[in-house]
């Protein structure tokens, strides 16, 4: 359904409300990897491959969006110390995917640095 949206004109970087569709996206899956933890990552494959689809499809690679971090496996990514207890602040969109699919995910976040960069 996303690619069939892409496909015909939906643009990743339209505002919806107070961000961009692109920006939602990100903090969704930031979200959902953090409060559904295993029921996430069942589906871990579907959000890499909308993630990547967004992405090629012109997501901008200068948005940022305020998540707020909590220690556990994906703050462990980003060596998130443990006696932070929470960090909220604005992070890119490269850190957000990198939260969520880096690390020990089994994902090679390699592709969206390159998507990400050849926007620049």
């Amino acid at each position: 359904m996303v690619k069939l949206l892409l496909d015909r004109g939906a643009d990743p970087n339209e505002m919806d409300g107070s961000g961009t569709i692109w920006a939602r996206h990100l903090v969704s899956l930031y979200t959902l990897a953090t409060i559904s933890g295993s029921q996430f990552y069942k589906q871990t494959e579907n959000w890499f491959e909308v993630t990547k689809l967004l992405l090629t499809h012109g997501a901008s690679h200068q948005t940022t969006c305020s998540i707020t971090v909590q220690p556990g496996k994906l703050a462990d990514r980003v060596n998130l110390r443990k006696e932070n207890l929470k960090v909220t602040g604005m992070y890119s969109a490269l850190d957000v995917i990198r939260f969520v699919f880096g690390g020990d995910s089994g994902y090679n976040v390699t592709e969206f640095e390159d998507l990400l960069e050849q926007q620049q």
